[in-house]
């Protein structure tokens, strides 16, 4: 299948190269979905789900965080009036559609400049970027991947030494549109606009750049302007100095992710590129300008992102977001840099060790990110099949947040009301069903919705000499830090204290209490305090844990439903 015409890397030919990636491209898609294939809606989708869906123009045009969001909402929108929430695998292989599209696009930007076989070798190492999972494994990043893909397809038409007017306008509309899917296409137009400048035959295209510039001006002043400080004001001076680390440690990141390693290697594998690129262009005498401009977007991304995230830490650069985004720009480079290395000898043997290396890790990494995401949905599922086993209880809290380390959008009065319009993206259960689902989600969800409802209230002293009765047991607070006791739905539990003192309480369904208690108490001496568990509507059997006091004698009688 390969031959090679000469001895460097860059002059191996392969033959049905295209049709080759073509399948690569196909094996990369049914790979991935099989992958996702236990996936569901996650994270700032729920966003999406519940406040994209009405006609007022802040849906179609608001920012989400900082970004231009038109073409994924509408993306969304078509989906929502089509599948619904029932089913997520369309929504995922509309993902895969444009990862495997930008993957192509970097097999032809790179067997252009550099030869088929590191065309090939790029796209590989691309479609299965372990270290950039979530872009590839979370449908909701059509946004910085359908940037990636409509840059790329400008980059691609802009390629050639002579283009058409009609391959500039092309390229014009493909960078509104990547403007239109995410801020991702900012680091796009900057690469075009620095590799358009340095190239004196390609300079006259610089016009290319009008309309997404106009564009991108009139959304930010009509809707942008808000979404760009969402998280901090990037016109500042702590802002600017930030990004003296925020920008190496996210470069060296990327550059590391492309071999499947982790951050932890970033300064050495950024300073290992330098080193390498520098030898490379010295001995070339040249650089070519698609190379400087490609660094150029890859730098202007982390500099632009540093400005509005860097305050959340320099770990924050890693994100697999990020490192997919910066791989488009590092792998032509990389390929530019390998093409005149020698294909006979130990370097050639190094490149292709290096590429099995990437190629592998790459692999690993993605599976792992695949099982990870799995765990924290099947987590999500079973607090959403909770909710929806327990709908129409009295007691529930419909605004109350579920999960906010899981799903931070999600309340259970967003939820139902989605569900209604789109379709459940689960099937139901019934109480007993809820007992074979993890116990800890059931409970993080019952606790969510419904501990809010615990009652606290004050009754008469009991009479002293009265019997303890069948239901009741007492607790010296000296030797006991807490009790568990199970309370019906609607049910009561009385707790007399000898001495006083702060009690606290822990409600919870299938699973032990976790966490801060849901409410604290002073149990005043002579008084009955009386605790009612929430309503419900089903029969129940609750656990409520009362931490006691230090001192006196308590006593705790439960009652049946009332």
């Amino acid at each position: 299948m390969i031959s090679a015409t000469g001895p460097r890397l860059g002059d191996l030919r392969v033959r049905q190269a295209p049709w080759l990636a073509a399948g690569f491209a196909l094996v990369g898609i049914a790979l991935i979905l099989y992958l996702g294939r236990r996936l569901n809606f996650f994270g700032d989708e729920w966003t999406f789900i519940f406040i994209r869906r009405g006609s007022d123009p802040q849906v179609f045009f608001g920012p989400h965080n900082e970004h231009w969001s038109t073409i994924p909402v509408l993306i969304y929108r078509a989906l929502f009036a089509t599948v619904g929430l029932r089913s997520y695998w369309p929504y995922l292989l509309v993902l895969e559609l444009l990862h495997a599209g930008s993957a192509l696009l970097l097999f032809a930007i790179i067997r252009r400049r550099a030869g088929a076989v590191l065309g090939l070798g790029a796209m590989l190492v691309f479609l299965f970027l372990g270290r950039g999972g979530e872009n590839i494994l979370w449908a909701f990043q059509i946004g910085f991947v359908g940037s990636v893909f409509c840059g790329l397809l400008a980059t691609l038409l802009l390629d050639p030494p002579q283009t058409t007017i009609a391959r500039r306008a092309a390229a014009s509309l493909m960078l509104v549109a990547s403007l239109m899917f995410s801020g991702i296409g900012l680091f796009f137009c900057g690469a075009i606009a620095v590799d358009l400048l340095l190239d004196r035959q390609r300079r006259s295209a610089l016009w290319v750049l009008i309309a997404p510039a106009l564009a991108y001006l009139v959304w930010y002043f009509t809707f942008g302007a808000a979404g760009i400080t969402s998280h901090r004001s990037p016109f500042s001076v702590a802002a600017l100095l930030s990004l003296v680390h925020y920008v190496p440690f996210g470069l060296g990141s990327a550059i590391a992710g492309l071999a499947g390693f982790s951050s932890h290697w970033g300064e050495a594998a950024l300073a290992a590129a330098a080193a390498l690129l520098a030898i490379r262009w010295y001995t070339r005498g040249r650089v070519d300008s698609r190379v400087v401009g490609a660094l150029a977007g890859v730098i202007l991304q982390f500099a632009l992102t540093g400005l509005v995230r860097a305050q959340l830490g320099d770990d924050q650069a890693a994100a697999p977001r990020y490192v997919y985004v910066a791989a488009a720009f590092l792998l032509p480079v990389a390929a530019d840099a390998l093409a005149d290395l020698p294909w006979r000898g130990i370097l050639g043997w190094l490149a292709m060790a290096a590429f099995a290396l990437a190629l592998v890790n790459g692999g690993i990494h993605l599976r792992s990110f695949a099982s990870e995401r799995d765990a924290v949905i099947v987590l999500q599922q079973a607090e959403l099949q909770t909710l929806v086993a327990f709908r129409g209880a009295p007691d529930m809290n419909l605004n109350q947040q579920i999960d906010p380390a899981v799903m931070p959008p999600v309340t259970a009065g967003l939820y139902f009301a989605a569900i209604d319009a789109l379709g459940s993206p689960l099937p139901a259960v019934d109480l007993a069903g809820l007992r074979a689902l993890p116990g800890a989600a059931v409970n993080q969800a019952m606790v969510s919705a419904f501990s809010g409802s615990l009652q606290i209230s004050q009754a008469a002293p009991t009479p002293q000499g009265t019997p303890i009765g069948a239901g009741c047991a007492d607790h010296p607070g000296e030797s006991t830090v807490y009790v568990d006791v199970t309370v019906r739905s609607r049910g009561s539990v009385t707790i007399d204290a000898t001495d006083g003192g702060l009690a606290s309480l822990w409600l919870s369904y299938l699973s032990d209490p976790v966490g801060a208690p849901q409410r604290q108490v002073f149990l005043v001496p002579g008084t009955r305090t009386v605790v009612t568990a929430p309503d419900t509507g089903s029969p129940i059997d609750w656990r409520l844990r009362v931490g006691l006091p230090p001192a006196g004698q308590i006593t705790i009688c439960s009652t049946t439903t009332g």
